[in-house]
């Protein structure tokens, strides 16, 4: 409603200008991180939401950017705690309780991640964006197909694919936590990492 001549609170314009700030770190030091086997699908990611950061800021789509943006980090929480707790479960002082909380801090990220993804992003986000928003670019731009508006959903829908592809990659997690019993980044290549796990495991046992 009132697009394009929307005012926003300036603390929304702080958040884009961190988010901004976040995914050109990710991306420029994502060369120097632990090599993973879905390095180009996290090198897409991160292009492709600076374009859309950059194109609803300039476009005063920015209600949809923050949406977009808030389902994306609401999930981060979650996962990196469960990172935490996983580390320190390799120091005998807490090896007790951090591997089984690793594991319930991971559920907890798997719901949330799947829910906010693949269940309110496409169903509350894409669904406005794909046909109530192209009525009101119409009728604000006088355009029968104006090019923002198939831009900026191409954009969305190649992050729906990534979810559907890193969802994918969290259910065999959760198989590997609840039948295996053993939570590791299963998008690690770093085999000696693997073998030495492994080797700390059987010595454990």
């Amino acid at each position: 409603v009132g697009w394009p001549h929307q005012t926003q609170p300036y603390q929304i314009y702080q958040y884009y200008e961190m988010s901004m700030g976040l995914y050109l770190h990710l991306l420029m030091f994502q060369a120097f991180d632990t090599k993973r086997s879905d390095f180009w699908q996290q090198f897409v990611h991160h292009i492709v939401t600076l374009f859309l950061i950059t194109l609803s800021w300039i476009s005063n789509f920015v209600r949809l950017g923050s949406l977009v943006l808030l389902v994306h980090d609401i999930s981060d929480v979650p996962l990196e705690v469960a990172k935490v707790i996983n580390y320190m479960k390799h120091n005998p002082k807490h090896a007790r309780w951090a591997s089984p909380g690793a594991d319930i801090v991971f559920g907890l990220f798997a719901v949330i991640f799947i829910v906010s993804r693949l269940g309110i992003y496409p169903y509350f986000i894409l669904y406005n964006t794909l046909f109530v928003a192209k009525r009101a670019v119409e009728y604000h731009i006088d355009l029968p197909h104006p090019p923002i508006y198939f831009i900026m959903n191409a954009m969305l829908l190649v992050l729906q694919a990534l979810h559907i592809f890193w969802s994918y990659l969290i259910l065999k997690m959760v198989y590997k936590v609840l039948i295996l019993k053993k939570l590791e980044d299963i998008r690690s290549d770093d085999e000696d990492e693997w073998d030495e796990d492994t080797r700390d495991d059987k010595k454990d046992k």
